[in-house]
């Protein structure tokens, strides 16, 4: 485990600054509404009123103990091989441009939310990233690799309902849960027209189109979501 850490830089960094962040809310009070909204968590009416610094911090912010300890086994598991992949500079990126454009996206989803957030956008953004590859290389050594991450991920799905919706008593809001990871897959899959695996290259027309469709997206998402709630137009 030391040894992935050390040669991991993203990894080591996602993993320390959930761990340190999590601590401190059980120190201050426990992972309630309040102490989470304290240390960064996603709340709609305070990133609406100009907080916008949410949308990044809520990807550190859990809010349970199995919340914290899932999302980190996971990202343990699978971002490791994604950064020996795409790069660790890479990866801060399409973390943070994936965590941007799914919170931007979720006022058109949600009414409003009080404290939400969570590794699992950020990582599924990865896998997207991952998956990705399968439609912008034909290669079959990046296409295999990137398959491995299919299965996996259907599972994680599959079994967040089952935790989430069925045994937490919430069996009406099926397949509510994975809302906001399939965005994030979506958004993945698009950054993986913008962003090469280590020793490829993308056509400049494939990246230039996938800039345009994520700006777009960006700016059509805060308009409706943000914008034009704030001014009630």
């Amino acid at each position: 485990m030391s040894e992935i850490l050390k040669e991991y830089k993203f990894t080591s960094l996602i993993l320390l600054i959930n761990a340190i962040v999590f601590a401190l809310i059980v120190i201050k009070g426990g992972p309630n509404s309040d102490t989470l909204v304290r240390f960064g968590a996603s709340n709609y009416e305070l990133i609406k009123s100009g907080q916008y610094y949410r949308i990044f911090t809520q990807i550190f912010v859990h809010l349970s103990w199995i919340h914290f300890l899932f999302n980190m086994l996971v990202i343990y598991m699978m971002v490791p091989s994604v950064e020996q992949k795409f790069g660790s500079y890479t990866l801060v990126g399409v973390y943070l441009l994936v965590c941007l454009l799914d919170e931007l996206f979720m006022p058109l989803i949600y009414d409003n939310w009080i404290a939400s957030g969570g590794a699992s956008g950020g990582y599924f953004g990865l896998y997207g990233l991952a998956i990705g590859t399968l439609l912008f290389y034909k290669d079959e050594g990046l296409n295999k690799w990137a398959g491995q991450f299919i299965l996996p991920m259907i599972l994680i799905m599959v079994g967040a309902e089952i935790y989430f919706r069925i045994i937490q008593g919430s069996p009406e809001r099926i397949f509510d849960y994975n809302i906001g990871h399939l965005s994030s897959l979506c958004i993945g899959i698009i950054l993986a027209g913008i962003f090469e695996p280590k020793g490829y290259k993308l056509p400049i027309k494939i990246r230039i189109i996938s800039i345009m469709v994520y700006i777009s997206l960006a700016i059509i998402f805060f308009y409706f979501g943000y914008y034009r709630r704030s001014f009630s137009l």
